[in-house]
């Protein structure tokens, strides 16, 4: 499922990156905010709340923000991204330049300690999200001319990827709409174990068995990511059946009409959920009611309607964000190779000769290291085709890889690691190099078009 997803929009998302964003607006309109003002315009304990109010004033955007561990996020949830022919839309693209106006104003006009700012468009309409990353430090640069457009512009990190709340919601809406036909069947949605096999739901899908003409009402549902894998989904609903002959007389746990309200805890990798735990959600059983339980980890996210304002913010960090340009940047290779029309940098002359069987890349960075040990590895995760005959990688691919991934390490200066891991998204290591074989591979000889391409060294 991730692949065809990312298969289907990676042409029209790299499509808007490579449109880019406007940044010679930026830089004579916002030249001001670094001045050295003595009081900032938004300060740490406002920030939030002015970001918001100064959106709404000038752009009539109604966006949430969050500032949380030196990131800065805006996240805006949009009707429609594409349009049909999966184009980028027009008045989209004035939307992300204006709300990246907004970010640069704020992230530059704070005393609030930020390293990285991050952009969250949802599209409602096709359920999926577009996330920009960019370094407050490279702005800066580009304000005072120590860098140029283009390498601020490469400077990034794009992200495309489900919208992972409406993924989980619907997932919950197919499970209900599911029980009348599959039944007790469904228990294969749930971790199974002792906890299950004394759990409500348990009890409730054995019962469905004895149950004919079975409706479920969707009255409200919403849901919370809580962790990178880990979502809470609170479903209100409404159960009516009639009993199957024979088993009219059956004292059922609920009789029908019942308003049930539940918690769900879903785990979702690879875009496979499953159900964690469930609660029944402040029920009704013999008239009286009842409540379950809620672990202590959850209890914080128990006031249901502060989820509509709330959204979930991954911090990053200088490594994450290093090696997430690699993988933008080798996932903009993979769709120009697939699409010889697609727009190309001016000064960019490296591209895959052919296809690659890829469909996307992923990064991450795992840090295991403490005080006496050394474990820090950079993650690159190759999403082969379903059509790919093997899972390899082309020399001309890994060549590639490492040309990048060192040309980013030097922009940065960064050193604190000590191998880089090529893995399938199986989990099958495909490549990996130490740091010293890192350092000892050669990326190219020079060449006069490099004179006209610094943003490339």
């Amino acid at each position: 499922m991730k692949k065809n997803f990312l298969e289907k929009y990676i042409n029209p998302v790299t499509q808007f990156v490579v449109t880019g964003l406007t940044i010679c607006m930026a830089v004579t309109f916002l030249t001001c905010f670094i001045s050295g003002c003595a009081k900032p315009s938004y300060p740490k304990e406002k920030l939030i709340a002015k970001i918001k109010k100064m959106v709404k004033d000038e752009y009539d955007y109604d966006i949430r923000a969050k500032n949380k561990n030196k990131n800065f996020c805006i996240y805006f949830p949009v009707t429609q991204i594409l349009n049909h022919d999966n184009t980028m839309k027009e008045n989209f693209e004035q939307k992300q330049q204006q709300i990246f106006l907004s970010a640069v104003r704020a992230c530059l006009s704070t005393d609030a300690d930020i390293d990285f700012f991050v952009i969250k468009f949802t599209e409602k309409l096709k359920g999926f999200e577009i996330n920009i990353i960019k370094s407050v430090e490279d702005t800066k640069r580009l304000l005072l001319g120590n860098i140029s457009r283009n390498d601020y512009f490469h400077r990034s990190v794009q992200k495309i990827a489900l919208d992972t709340n409406a993924f989980t919601q619907n997932f919950i809406r197919k499970f209900f709409k599911s029980i009348p036909d599959s039944k007790s069947s469904l228990s294969a949605y749930f971790l199974p174990g002792e906890k299950f096999n004394n759990s409500f739901w348990f009890r409730h899908l054995m019962e469905v068995e004895l149950k004919q003409n079975i409706h479920y009402e969707i009255i409200k549902i919403s849901s919370k990511q809580i962790s990178k894998y880990v979502f809470l989904v609170y479903a209100k609903v409404k159960e009516e059946y009639s009993p199957k002959p024979g088993y009219e007389n059956y004292n059922f746990m609920f009789p029908s009409g019942q308003i049930h309200r539940f918690l769900f805890e879903i785990n979702l990798i690879s875009l496979i959920p499953i159900i964690v735990e469930n609660y029944s959600f402040k029920d009704k059983e013999n008239g009286k009611i009842i409540t379950p339980p809620i672990p202590a980890v959850f209890a914080e996210h128990m006031d249901i309607k502060s989820w509509d304002d709330y959204f979930y913010l991954e911090e990053i960090t200088r490594p994450e964000f290093i090696i997430g340009q690699v993988s933008t940047k080798l996932n903009q290779k993979l769709s120009e190779a697939v699409n010889p029309d697609a727009q190309r940098q001016p000064d960019d002359i490296e591209f895959l000769s052919e296809p690659q069987p890829i469909s996307s890349i992923e990064s991450a960075f795992i840090d295991k290291g403490d005080s006496k040990t050394k474990d820090k590895t950079f993650r690159l995760i190759f999403y082969f085709a379903q059509t790919a005959a093997q899972e390899k990688i082309s020399d001309e691919l890994f060549d590639m890889t490492i040309k990048f991934f060192k040309r980013i390490l030097k922009k940065y200066d960064y050193k604190d690691y000590n191998e880089l891991v090529l893995l399938s998204s199986k989990g099958t290591v495909l490549k990996k190099l130490t740091k010293k074989e890192i350092d000892k591979i050669e990326t190219g000889k020079f060449e006069w078009k490099s004179l006209f391409r610094p943003s490339q060294y």
